[in-house]
């Protein structure tokens, strides 16, 4: 059980990765002459997967601390870069269902919705790094 959280996560970050390079078609098409097709229903249906993803390990996750190791709930570096993801996932998802109820050319709102997610992306990773000491100290000894 202990191991859903890492491999959710694990998951999640790399279909975050394959959001981005579908939202760099956009991005290129818009501010650099791109002609690419950009698959905005593929874009759209993945990222709210991704977010949903998200929100669902880190819920799991902090219900597996706090059922395992009380004494560490809500500390270290782990738990900081989530709370900080949990308030970008909801930035990044609001912004993102703006743009998609609300179809039409905008230029400052996509940057901004590009960059909460790269920075999502960041944390990700950044969450990868630290969770691997975790499973290291607590799932492999």
């Amino acid at each position: 059980m202990l191991w859903i959280h890492p491999l959710l996560a694990a998951f999640t970050t790399l279909l975050a990765f394959y959001v981005l390079v579908l939202g760099l078609v956009r991005l290129h098409a818009n501010h650099f002459g791109g002609t690419r097709q950009f698959q905005w229903k593929r874009h759209v249906r993945l990222g709210y997967a991704v977010y949903g993803l998200w929100l669902l390990s880190f819920f799991g996750g902090a219900a597996m601390v706090w059922l395992h190791w009380p004494d560490a709930f809500l500390k270290g570096d782990h738990t900081e870069g989530a709370l900080n993801m949990l308030v970008l996932i909801f930035v990044g998802l609001a912004t993102g269902w703006y743009m998609d109820s609300r179809a039409k050319k905008r230029v400052l709102l996509p940057l901004a919705h590009a960059a909460v997610n790269v920075w999502l992306l960041v944390l990700a990773v950044g969450q990868a790094l630290t969770g691997w000491g975790i499973v290291q100290k607590a799932l492999l000894s």
